[in-house]
């Protein structure tokens, strides 16, 4: 098989998962979640049909076609849909600080971004990320659907500290994987060599310790910080 023959079918999938995804916040709100994830699919599995494709073109079309050219989210990308301080927000609820209703809003873009399949390549060792599939319920049932905990414990017959906590996990593991990205993307400046010189590695160290900084500042003492430089440039 050449790759021609059947290569609209990736695309297709993809396609059909992206608007499935935005129809479940509307008009296929209120179906079931165990049916919506079905729908969805796996990404990790899109990925690995991908893979199948032996020829070049044909998989350049395919991923012209589902809009996916970029096979890895990226750190622009990335930035596109969460903040320094929503990263912060996260980490913060990964190690328990803060309830789950700090990062309600923040909920739709990581759901966007795993059933998208951008995640691809960033689990474990550069593998594939995959949720297992509570998480991936809970995931698409609060970030799509945008139900409540309470209808999500009811649909899948869970007890709720078990759905809190699977959701935490989830929430979690999307947080190390946002984090190991920057961190690969700081470390290049780390290299002697790279680029910016001996300021793009003190840069990126400063960069590295910043993310790394689980508390991080509040918005009162960043907006502060940004005062105090401001008048700083103005009294030069």
């Amino acid at each position: 098989r050449s790759g021609w023959d059947d290569a609209w079918l990736p695309a297709f999938g993809a396609d059909a998962r992206r608007r499935i995804g935005r129809l479940l916040g509307g008009a296929f709100r209120g179906m079931e979640v165990r049916l919506a994830v079905s729908l969805l699919g796996d990404a990790a599995v899109d990925s690995n049909d991908r893979k199948r494709i032996r020829d070049p073109n044909a998989l350049r079309e395919v991923q012209r076609r589902s809009g996916s050219e970029s096979s890895r989210l990226s750190p622009d990308e990335l930035r596109c849909h969460l903040t320094s301080h929503d990263l912060q927000r996260l980490e913060l609820y990964g190690r328990n600080l803060c309830d789950h209703h700090l990062i309600g809003d923040l909920v739709p873009s990581l759901a966007n971004l795993y059933f998208t399949g951008r995640m691809t390549g960033w689990g474990n060792d550069g593998g594939e990320f995959r949720l297992s599939s509570v998480q991936s319920a809970l995931l698409c049932g609060m970030g799509l659907q945008r139900k409540g905990v309470d209808e999500l414990v009811a649909e899948l017959s869970l007890p709720i500290n078990q759905v809190l906590a699977m959701f935490n996990k989830a929430v979690k593991k999307m947080s190390t994987a946002f984090h190991n990205l920057l961190v690969e993307e700081e470390s290049k400046d780390l290299v002697p060599g790279g680029k910016g010189g001996a300021d793009g590695v003190k840069k990126a160290e400063a960069n590295v310790r910043r993310i790394r900084d689980v508390v991080g500042q509040t918005l009162e003492e960043e907006e502060a910080e940004g005062a105090t430089a401001a008048m700083d440039a103005l009294e030069k």
